[in-house]
């Protein structure tokens, strides 16, 4: 994680990773966790990394809520 401040914005860059056999619940809790820990109204977050989905495939994984 990184976390950028200047007197113009606060930027937040989170990374993550899920393993193509990782748990996808478990993956979504946790991100979700961390992004309700970090809210702020003020501060501005990028999230980028790879969460293994495949898109090529039928699923309701790819759908968003």
């Amino acid at each position: 994680m990184i976390k950028l401040m200047s007197t113009l914005r606060n930027l937040f860059i989170l990374t993550v990773y899920r393993a193509p056999a990782g748990n996808f619940n478990l993956f979504l809790k946790r991100v979700d966790d961390i992004l309700k820990s970090l809210y702020s109204a003020d501060l501005k977050i990028i999230i980028c990394g790879d969460i293994n989905i495949n898109y090529l495939t039928e699923g309701d994984r790819k759908k968003p809520t």
